[in-house]
C-alpha cells in the first residue's frame, strides 16, 4: 500500500510520498515520480522490479537507484521501465 502497513485496505490510501506528478501500479508494486524528478517504489520486489539494488518487498517507498529523469513510468508483472 506504500503507507507501511500490509493489510488489505477495501478503498483507496495515501502512501507515505508527496510532491507526485506520475505514478504507475504493476501487478504486486507502485512507482512514483515526484516533482524533484526522483523515481520511487513500493511493494513487491521478488524479482528486483523495486530498482533499489535489492529483493526485499518494501512497505514505504524507497528512491530507485541510478536512473536519470523520467517523463513516464510502466510497471508490469516483475518488471518496471521508464522509458
Amino acid at each position: 500500500m506504500g503507507n507501511g502497513d500490509t493489510t488489505d485496505a477495501l478503498s483507496p490510501l495515501q502512501p507515505n510520498i508527496f510532491g507526485v506528478t506520475a505514478i504507475a501500479g504493476g501487478f504486486g508494486h507502485s512507482l512514483a515520480i515526484k516533482d524533484d524528478g526522483t523515481v520511487w517504489s513500493w511493494g513487491v520486489n521478488d524479482q528486483g522490479q523495486l530498482g533499489d539494488g535489492s529483493t526485499i518487498e518494501k512497505h514505504t517507498p524507497v528512491q530507485v537507484l541510478n536512473i536519470g529523469v523520467p517523463h513516464t513510468l510502466a510497471a508490469g508483472l516483475h518488471h518496471s521501465l521508464s522509458p
